[in-house]
């Protein structure tokens, strides 16, 4: 019997191999440069059968990598000649309990499907602010969204997880089960098994909302920015927004602020007075369904084009930095090489910020404004290498004093500064020192915990965790 029909005879689901009519589909990610060639792509039935594949790739000594959405650009949902855990296929349903008090989400489900059956039944809880965006991804590495002023992180509102371990063992995590695996999913990333099922609480939530974008000229950003840093010091937890600089229609510079508030138009037009009064060139803002939140950066937020994004965070917004980072973008995409954008993320951060650093392994708890930049590109037939070329070019142009230093294999901050949001990294392996400087005070902790529940690395596709005995 061939490895290729041992693997297939092991488990119950789906095997794509190379040559198979729907392997390219199958190894296909969000950022092009996350793509890798493997030989083994599974899509499980049920958690039985990623039990199965996991003791199976164990045994046979093929490295795995686990999917759900495919949405990193690190390339951790992928793995070159190796094996694949693919959740998307069957493991992807959302539903909500009786009371309607929590939801339960397939590893492999995206946030549009949480988001559409949240508001089928008159809830709605924390997620990603792209819709296409996996669920488990974001979940374990802590998870943003316009719900976050109100009910914090989305691993602030998880509550159960049902986990396979590098062992194939099949365990429920939670605070009274598995408490330490628990406290290290909730921001540890993938680095302790596979999360088959997420069960998150969820809120009653109003039908509509205001949302949409403000659209202005580029000249427009010191101002904009200068409003917003007043605008976060007060802002209630109903608020929250996200500010784009980049280039727009006719490759002209643009500054595109995303406003939520979770009310009513006229309530959302007075909280946002002093941005409108700036004078957008286009006023795209208004009473939406809740479910359209998340889908306003869907359509520069394409799959398959290669990406490089980092991402820190800060006390407040800077006017004089933001200028700087946007003459990045303009540099950098002038000849139309590249699509770059600058981003700054305000989400009311009380709720986050009421939650001890050693409460959960999520790190970045103090800081306000989240900051990201971004450049994608398309393909041109060149090799990884030139891709390679591409990402070094970007991140040396984004070395910019006050946000980001050359570090080790990825941006390091500055002291002032956090290390930032982890699920924005691009780099696909990261040396021990970064990986500290993310999880700071919780390092030892977790590495504790990857010893206890995985100590022979299996799962090391994103942040890694050097195992080490208690």
């Amino acid at each position: 019997m061939s490895q290729a029909a041992d693997l297939k005879a092991v488990f119950n689901g789906d095997l794509v191999l190379p040559g198979d009519s729907d392997y390219t589909e199958s190894i296909a990610r969000w950022a092009k440069n996350a793509e890798r060639k493997a030989r083994y792509v599974t899509f499980p039935k049920d958690t039985e059968a990623v039990s199965a594949i996991v003791r199976w790739a164990v045994a046979n000594k093929v490295p795995l990598a686990v999917k759900g959405g495919g949405h990193s650009a690190s390339g951790a949902s992928s793995s070159e000649d190796g094996l694949v855990i693919d959740l998307s296929r069957y493991l992807n349903q959302v539903t909500v309990s009786e009371d309607k008090q929590v939801l339960y989400v397939g590893g492999g489900a995206l946030w549009k499907d949480v988001d559409q059956t949240g508001a089928d039944n008159g809830v709605a809880t924390p997620g990603g602010t792209v819709n296409h965006t996996g669920v488990g991804g974001l979940i374990l590495g802590g998870g943003y969204g316009f719900l976050s002023g109100e009910h914090g992180l989305v691993v602030d509102n998880l509550v159960e997880t049902t986990v396979v371990l590098a062992d194939g063992r099949i365990v429920t995590a939670s605070e009274t089960s598995e408490p330490e695996l628990f406290w290290a999913l909730r921001g540890g990333g993938g680095n302790f098994g596979v999360v088959t099922q997420f069960v998150l609480k969820c809120y009653p939530q109003r039908p509509t909302v205001y949302a949409g974008l403000l659209i202005y000229s580029g000249d427009k950003l010191k101002e904009v920015v200068e409003v917003a840093r007043r605008w976060h010091k007060t802002a209630s937890p109903k608020e929250g927004a996200l500010l784009i600089a980049t280039r727009g229609p006719g490759r002209q510079p643009v500054v595109i602020f995303n406003a939520f508030y979770n009310g009513t138009e006229a309530e959302g037009r007075e909280k946002y007075k002093e941005f409108i009064a700036v004078g957008p060139i286009a006023d795209h803002t208004g009473e939406v369904p809740i479910t359209v939140i998340n889908t306003f950066q869907n359509p520069v937020a394409v799959h398959g084009r290669y990406t490089y994004m980092t991402g820190t965070a800060q006390e407040e917004a800077k006017s004089e930095i933001a200028v700087a980072a946007f003459q990045k973008v303009i540099e950098t995409s002038e000849d139309g090489t590249f699509d770059s954008a600058f981003g700054l993320e305000f989400f009311p951060h009380g709720k986050i910020s009421s939650v001890p650093l050693d409460a959960t392994a999520f790190p970045a708890r103090k800081s306000q404004v989240g900051v990201l930049v971004m450049a994608r590109w398309d393909a041109d037939g060149t090799e990884y290498a030139d891709t390679a070329k591409k990402i070094t070019m970007v991140r040396d142009a984004y070395a910019i004093k006050g946000i980001f230093v050359e570090g080790e294999g990825s941006h390091a901050n500055p002291a002032d500064t956090e290390r930032g949001y982890s699920n924005y990294a691009s780099d696909e392996t990261l040396p021990t020192s970064t990986t500290k400087k993310l999880f700071q005070g919780n390092y030892p902790r977790l590495q504790k915990i990857k010893h206890q529940y995985d100590p022979s690395n299996v799962f090391n596709r994103w942040w890694g965790i050097e195992p080490v005995a208690a």
